[in-house]
């Protein structure tokens, strides 16, 4: 819908092109926090490999519950966190996706599992 402006971040090439799409290529990690912390939704983006069947929560999985926001993710994936939006490549199932995300509320978001850059360090030493 042209009604969100959709800001791509990363080594995407520019498939879309639409007024409402813009696309930054990679930046670093400090400029992406404003992106993440004022999204409405973010979008979990991994290539699916053949024969592989674990997927993890990505550091930028972390960083948008961090910020409290609804994810969409592939199916695949198999995220269940209560913030995630799992959908199927199908326009269908990304419609719906979007629009339960955009009207969820995730205020209330338990993110005690997110650790501290201390507390990694500590699991380090």
């Amino acid at each position: 819908s042209e009604e969100y402006i959709f800001h791509i971040i990363g080594p995407f090439e520019k498939n879309i092109q639409k007024k409402n799409v813009i696309y930054y290529g990679e930046m670093e990690y400090e400029e992406t926090i404003k992106y993440i912390k004022y999204a409405d939704v973010c979008l979990q983006t991994l290539v699916r490999f053949p024969y592989c069947e674990l997927y993890e929560k990505t550091l930028k999985y972390t960083q948008y519950s961090f910020f409290k926001k609804p994810i969409l993710a592939p199916e695949y994936m198999e995220l269940k966190d209560e913030n995630v939006f799992n959908y199927v490549l199908t326009q269908e199932s990304i419609n719906n996706s979007i629009s339960k995300s955009l009207n969820a509320n995730f205020d209330m978001l338990d993110i005690s599992w997110i650790k501290t850059w201390n507390e990694i360090a500590m699991e380090i030493c």
